[in-house]
């Protein structure tokens, strides 16, 4: 292969556009066992006070004054307080969902029950009075009210009810919290119905997400290995305390005194025979004396940008300011914003695909004029990309182990040459800058 790293760009190809664009946490639960899943929602528990409904649909509290509430949630881990988790009902949005929270909070229903159901990287879950996802609320069902709008976007610390199945109005008194920012939680946008948001308890949530846990009943490693408990969750008048940075803590990651991250620019100089699809006609004798010459020219304070448009095998893109950098990511550091952008561009875009394709099987566009839909919207999500991939970044698996141990290692500003080592996977002659 000529690369020796992979392209800054987004790998996703045409297939990524008109294939299945799956998001294995909002399939169908007995598929994709990771979904947020009520199985048995519409099955009742215990009698509640009937005194005690206040926030009942028709009750004396009318869907406009539901925004005057919010809930604090104390938990408590093998019988020790953990603390309290504050949330926001976002009522506007979800009337339905943030009164059926309200009233079974109200009526005292939550008080006691476990999360019996953690995924670290995806979501905390509880409000079973069964405490093995088969039970219930005593009200039934409610109808879900599913959004992709941005303010009710899933997300870290974002309170969400799960449901049965492939029955979207299954939901009753279990939810979820989510604990991460990835993939599989922003893909439960318009597929689960999201109605609050953590606004204190943070250092809470964490200690529930990273209780350990061993396989469940499903087969999922899922089942707490503590008992995690709502002590009591309160309705309270008023508005919910802000001021607490709302988002995952960066993991305590050992890196031996490396950079969490590092961007670095080359060149790359190749020669006859060095691969298949080399256009160098140089031999490797002349590769290694023009790659001397280049990392002097840089230190003598030649524009590096020039040289990889002129000399790197590696072509560049007419649109990239910098043409040849890579923002790379040490081991166990995430880009979370940079994962969301290219999930958006992939999401954006497939919905479109979607909707050619529905436009053809409706007999609204003939095949001749999807085709050309298809072929103009794949050329548009290649700009994307381009235009993306600048801003984005690579893990350090993704680099050969040369390169990569380089990169780290380097002082900011400072040039060296990477040798040609086929056995390594280290291809070409290469002058690699480190700019931040």
């Amino acid at each position: 292969m000529l690369l020796p790293l992979i392209s800054s760009r987004l790998a996703l190809s045409a297939a990524a556009i008109l294939g299945s664009f799956t998001l294995g946490a909002c399939a169908d639960s007995e598929a994709h066992p990771g979904q947020p899943s009520d199985t048995e929602s519409a099955q009742p528990s215990a009698p509640v006070d009937p005194q005690a409904n206040r926030f009942a649909p028709g009750g004396p509290i009318s869907d406009a004054e539901l925004a005057k509430y919010y809930i604090a949630m104390a938990c408590e881990i093998d019988g020790q307080d953990v603390g309290t988790m504050t949330f926001d009902m976002w009522t506007e949005g979800a009337p339905i969902t943030t009164r059926n929270f309200l009233r079974l909070a109200d009526e005292g229903f939550y008080d006691g029950l476990t999360f019996h159901r953690i995924l670290r990287d995806f979501m905390v879950q509880g409000g079973d009075p069964q405490g093995t996802g088969m039970g219930g609320s005593p009200h039934g069902k409610i109808q879900a009210e599913f959004s992709e709008e941005p303010e009710r976007q899933h997300g870290y610390g974002v309170l969400s009810m799960a449901r049965g199945g492939n029955d979207v109005n299954s939901a009753s008194s279990q939810f979820f919290l989510c604990c991460d920012e990835s993939q599989s939680v922003w893909g439960l946008d318009g597929k689960y119905a999201s109605f609050g948001k953590l606004t204190s308890g943070v250092e809470t949530l964490e200690k529930l997400a990273n209780i350990s846990v061993t396989r469940s009943a499903t087969g999922e490693n899922s089942r707490p290995t503590q008992s995690a408990k709502i002590t009591t969750a309160k309705v309270i008048e008023g508005v919910a305390p802000t001021g607490e940075t709302v988002e995952r803590p960066e993991p305590e990651v050992d890196l031996g005194g490396e950079p969490r991250r590092v961007r670095i620019q080359q060149v790359l100089v190749g020669f006859k025979d060095m691969t298949r699809g080399v256009k160098a006609t140089r031999t490797e004798e002349e590769a290694r004396a023009l790659a001397a010459k280049l990392k002097a020219d840089v230190e003598g304070g030649a524009d590096m940008s020039v040289l990889v448009r002129e000399y790197s095998e590696l072509p560049a893109q007419e649109e990239d300011e910098v043409p040849g950098d890579y923002r790379v990511l040490n081991r166990g550091v995430r880009d979370r914003a940079g994962e969301r952008q290219q999930f958006d561009l992939l999401r954006k875009f497939q919905k479109r695909a979607e909707q050619i394709q529905a436009d053809m099987s409706s007999a609204k566009i003939k095949r001749d004029e999807y085709q050309t839909a298809m072929k103009a919207l794949q050329e548009e999500f290649n700009a994307a990309q381009v235009s993306l991939g600048a801003a984005l970044t690579v893990p350090r698996a993704k680099l050969d182990s040369t390169l990569a141990n380089a990169a780290f290692t380097m002082k900011v500003g400072e040039v060296i040459v990477l040798d040609h080592d086929a056995k390594k996977g280290s291809m070409g002659y290469r002058v690699v800058k480190r700019l931040e």
